[in-house]
């Protein structure tokens, strides 16, 4: 439950955002990347996710860690630069 009210708003949110960012010519190319992107994400997920927790269920946690510290870090970079 706890994911899909996540989810729930952090789609939106970074489609807002991402819309807000680029001029209207650009509207859909970002559109366009988003859906990409996320659709992406659903195909290549599972696959690699079952693939590292069949190697090691403990590697799998360690990652997602380490790609939630470099997500921070470099959301901590991109908004320095503003």
């Amino acid at each position: 439950g706890f994911l899909g009210i996540g989810f729930g708003m952090m789609i939106p949110a970074i489609q807002s955002s991402a819309s807000l960012a680029v001029t209207k010519d650009e509207q859909g190319g970002v559109s366009g990347f988003l859906f990409g992107a996320s659709a992406f994400g659903y195909v290549i997920g599972p696959v690699l996710g079952t693939y590292i927790y069949s190697i090691d269920p403990n590697m799998l946690f360690l990652i997602c860690i380490m790609v939630t510290f470099l997500s921070v870090f470099s959301t901590r970079i991109v908004l320095n630069k503003k």
